[in-house]
């Protein structure tokens, strides 16, 4: 009877052995790490124009209620929360928030992008600061061909009655230069050349960046990224 000796080979892996391991694993992580990084940001504007949708809904509620939409509100001390949402719609139940003082309300549905702010709003009309002041009125300049947006001619609205838009609400999206919030230089969004209307500033996936929208037309159309 023939009896057979097998040895285990102590040597283990070799450094050559090693060094081919570790770079078949870094060119695997290398093809995979940007296709999961494009597939949780498109998750994240997924929701967040699902988030868009549900607000648009709750103005639609309250102006059903109180047959006009929520005026818009700025701060020039608090900048980076301008246009935050209606604090109209945490007080009436219609969006989820805190009562911040006896006349203030604060949202908490933060922007997927911007956390602890909210998403902003605007619509032309009354413009109020967060104390209640009244300002002078909101404004949009919307393309002298909304919704198609080709022509370069933009129309400056300050009544809601008249304006091709009721309101738009909109997130930063991803990679807006937050920074420039706390800039002295900054004079705020640049709603005179037709932002968020325009579409030149919306979210592209080439690019991976841009803001995401929800407009509500005087026609009662929507429109925004959640069509793209």
């Amino acid at each position: 009877m023939m009896n057979v000796l097998y040895r285990k080979n102590s040597k283990g892996f070799s450094l050559v052995e090693l060094i081919v391991v570790i770079a078949v694993l870094a060119v695997l992580l290398a093809i995979l790490i940007p296709s999961l990084s494009k597939a949780r940001l498109q998750a994240r504007v997924l929701v967040v124009n699902y988030e868009l949708g549900q607000i648009g809904l709750a103005l639609e509620a309250y102006e059903t209620s109180n047959n006009n939409w929520p005026v818009t509100r700025s701060d020039c001390s608090s900048i980076e929360h301008i246009y935050s949402l209606p604090l109209e719609l945490v007080k009436g139940g219609y969006i989820t928030g805190t009562k911040k003082n006896r006349k203030t309300f604060i949202s908490n549905v933060e922007d997927k992008f911007y956390i602890g702010h909210t998403y902003k709003y605007i619509a032309p009309g009354p413009l109020y600061d967060y104390s209640g002041t009244q300002l002078e009125n909101q404004y949009l300049c919307i393309s002298q061909n909304f919704p198609a947006n080709t022509s370069d001619v933009l129309v400056k609205y300050t009544d809601r009655k008249t304006s091709p838009v009721k309101w738009v609400l909109f997130s930063l999206g991803p990679k807006y230069d937050t920074n420039q919030f706390r800039s002295r230089d900054w004079m705020g969004f640049p709603v005179d050349k037709g932002f968020p209307i325009l579409q030149g500033s919306w979210y592209d996936k080439k690019s991976g960046k841009g803001i995401l929208t929800r407009i509500k037309a005087s026609s009662n159309q929507f429109y925004g990224t959640f069509q793209k």
